[in-house]
């Protein structure tokens, strides 16, 4: 197996670089150290994965694994993302697959069109989310106002509903309100 290293642009003595390039044959790894969202390694069928104190995703992309403070969603993601942050926001824009969240908290407020698996302190669902999907939460407070259109499995000291839930509701907590609209 043959490999090729490309640095460029070095920024000090150290081998520090803000592009590097590995590639055999078709397949190639494109690793950008400095650029608008931080450190991101692109792999081949457009897979990312971004590091940085905050990240916004603003341009459409396949599979997503990013590792930040915070982390915004404004545009969409076609496939699974991947997000281990304090805070994950998902604007009015689509997930096309399954979105694993592990943060303090999660505001969801776009159709995510897989599963979504949040592990984290607080979640809330916007009224004008969907997922179409199965959701799976354990945390603090889970606040659910949109649409789950499988099951719910929600694990939570604190559960506020007044969204619809069309497949079945396994549910653990300690407090929980049910409010007009609760179906």
């Amino acid at each position: 197996m043959l490999a090729l290293l490309t640095l460029s642009a070095l920024t000090a003595p150290v081998a520090l670089a803000t592009d590097i390039t590995l590639s055999e044959g078709t397949m190639g790894l494109k690793v950008d150290v400095d650029n608008d969202h931080g450190t991101e390694l692109q792999m081949p069928g457009d897979i990312r994965f971004m590091f940085d104190d905050r990240i916004v995703v603003d341009e459409e992309m396949n599979d997503l694994f990013a590792f930040a403070s915070k982390v915004r969603f404004e545009a969409p993601v076609h496939d699974n993302a991947f997000v281990f942050a304090e805070a994950i926001t998902v604007d009015d824009v689509p997930l096309g697959g399954d979105l694993y969240g592990f943060a303090s908290s999660i505001d969801l407020n776009g159709d995510v069109n897989g599963d979504v698996y949040a592990f984290m302190g607080d979640l809330y669902i916007g009224p004008n989310a969907v997922i179409h999907g199965n959701l799976t939460a354990f945390g603090g407070t889970v606040d659910l106002e949109g649409t789950v259109l499988g099951d719910a499995k929600i694990t939570t000291g604190d559960f506020a509903f007044s969204g619809h839930i069309v497949g079945d509701l396994d549910l653990e907590v300690g407090d929980v309100e049910f409010t007009d609209g609760a179906r």
